[in-house]
């Protein structure tokens, strides 16, 4: 493979056992790829410097759409902006030579950085979100707890609604919640050794058979983080998203945290705003899951 961008003296080739190494540094954490993944490098021809890398591998595709998945990344040089604009336009090609409709970066990237810069100037546009807070959890409680006198003059929980531990909960259909608005949640067994999921105070909402929300909190660092926050579009007005807060936020106090950092989609946001303010809520930073729409 040599597909660099015309203005590119870079050369795009595929990895050779030698350059794992590299991708394992530059793609940490990356899934469990198949088989048939292939991985890429961009490196000086004259010189033979590895620049930067990439990998890319078909999925699953929704409503006959055929999807191609990539990630990249670059060293840190002087040529990190050209080494990453040659593997998307490698990666892009490698998609539409696949027949693939559409081609998705498979991490999420934080605004204002090269890479998002990089990404949008082949076409890119976000699919998805996410904002990450810090907030004050004893300020928080009590802005939740005033909203939940609301929910309870209106009624309350109604008979078929379930607040609980995520202990007590259904492991499968708290994933496909996670899974449906904010990607894999990767490891989520709270059983598991070593597990730093807080599963005494991370919360799920249930109605009927239903897990229409949960709040994941883990403990890193004495700190606790809550990675995973979501609320079936269905269930976003009324009183399943309370509920869902209060609960986490109780529970945090009597463990003793005195804030916790989380990440919220962005359509959960229009829920989220009205309570942000007075929950002490601060926004730190955000970033997107960025796809391309393949022209044939």
């Amino acid at each position: 493979m040599t597909i660099p961008p015309p203005s590119s003296t870079l050369r795009v080739r595929y990895a050779r056992p030698r350059d794992l190494g590299l991708v394992a540094r530059l793609l940490p954490g990356g899934p469990a790829l198949p088989p048939q993944a292939r991985c890429v490098v961009a490196e000086d021809p004259g010189t033979a410097e590895a620049l930067g890398a990439a990998y890319v591998v078909a999925i699953r595709g929704g409503a006959g759409r055929a999807r191609t998945a990539f990630r990249f990344a670059a060293t840190e040089s002087d040529r990190a902006e050209e080494a990453g604009a040659a593997l998307i336009e490698a990666c892009m090609a490698e998609a539409r030579a696949s027949g693939a409709h559409i081609l998705l970066h498979d991490a999420m990237v934080q605004e204002d950085t090269a890479a998002e810069h990089l990404l949008l100037i082949h076409g890119f546009t976000p699919t998805q979100t996410l904002t990450d807070y810090v907030m004050d959890v004893p300020k928080a409680r009590r802005a939740v707890d005033s909203a939940w006198r609301v929910v309870e003059r209106r009624g309350g929980i109604p008979p078929e609604g379930r607040v609980m531990a995520l202990s007590k909960a259904p492991l499968h259909p708290v994933r496909q919640l996670i899974t449906r608005y904010l990607g894999s949640p990767g490891d989520l067994d709270w059983n598991a050794s070593g597990s730093n999921i807080r599963s005494d105070v991370s919360t799920v909402v249930q109605v009927g058979p239903r897990v229409v929300a949960a709040l994941i909190v883990c403990e890193i660092d004495g700190q606790a983080e809550a990675p995973y926050d979501v609320v079936d579009e269905e269930f976003r007005k009324g009183w399943v998203t309370i509920a869902l807060w209060r609960r986490t936020f109780h529970q945090g106090m009597e463990v003793g945290y005195e804030t916790v950092r989380f990440k919220t989609n962005d359509e959960n946001l229009k829920v989220f705003a009205n309570f942000a303010h007075r929950m002490g809520a601060v926004a730190l930073a955000r970033e997107s899951r960025y796809e391309l729409l393949i022209q044939p």
